[in-house]
């Protein structure tokens, strides 16, 4: 299975701070659920030309289960999206069914 937890870094630009460049950016090429040609890209971004944020869910499992996914479009440029799920750390333990009612 591809490697998909990379970290996205961030670098603004000290000059005109509506820059913002993004490295390890996924860009997957997706043959089937379990295999990918993997892209990992470095992009510049530029917050003056926002135009329109998008929020959605990818359900699974049911319709009480779900990823948020937001999209951000930009004049001239193709969308950037950012998941919302958890990654679970080499020896950390997990429970959904807890997750849906802790309080932190």
């Amino acid at each position: 299975m591809a490697e998909v937890d990379q970290r996205v870094s961030y670098e603004r630009d000290a000059t005109n701070p509506d820059l913002i460049t993004l490295t390890n950016v996924r860009n997957f090429d997706w043959q089937t659920e379990e295999d990918a040609t993997e892209h990992w890209d470095t992009r510049t971004i530029d917050l003056s030309k926002l135009s329109g944020v998008d929020v959605t869910n990818s359900y699974w499992m049911g319709p009480l289960i779900a990823h948020t996914l937001v999209s951000f479009r930009f004049e001239g440029d193709r969308p950037l999206a950012f998941s919302f799920e958890i990654r679970k750390e080499d020896g950390e333990s997990f429970s959904a069914l807890a997750g849906f009612f802790s309080t932190l």
